[in-house]
């Protein structure tokens, strides 16, 4: 009865021998950021090979002066020019150190980088007298 219980419950997998997944961490997010920028903090992660959407994860700042993790956790600001390193792992405590870290550099300069123009702006709309 009992392993009925632990098997239907889905425990077994628990309780059974620990298996070896191969986890990645990618930060997928930009590297340079200008003063005032606030970007999402963008990072896939695979477990042996698939992706594996919903994971929480948890980014801390080497050095919050120049990039500030948001309360929230899931954005990050540029504050001042400089370098940071951003880190970030897995929000679960039920995960060892065996499970990656990455390490991401990141820079703030004082100008965006050049991109695309924006878009011009949208005119108003026609105004039609009767």
């Amino acid at each position: 009865m009992c392993v009925a219980v632990i098997a239907a419950c889905g425990l077994g997998d628990l309780l059974s021998e620990p298996r070896v997944a191969d986890v990645v961490l990618t930060y997928t997010g930009p590297t340079t950021l200008a003063i005032g920028d606030t970007i999402p903090v963008v990072v896939t992660v695979t477990v042996d090979g698939r992706p594996e959407p919903g994971v929480r994860l948890r980014a801390i700042s080497s050095d919050s002066a120049v990039i500030a993790v948001l309360p929230a956790g899931d954005r990050i600001a540029a504050r001042e020019r400089g370098t940071a390193a951003l880190t970030i792992r897995f929000a679960s405590a039920i995960f060892t150190d065996a499970v990656p870290a990455i390490v991401q550099q990141l820079r703030v300069s004082l100008v965006p980088l050049p991109g695309p123009p924006p878009p011009p702006p949208t005119p108003p709309p026609a105004v039609v007298m009767p």
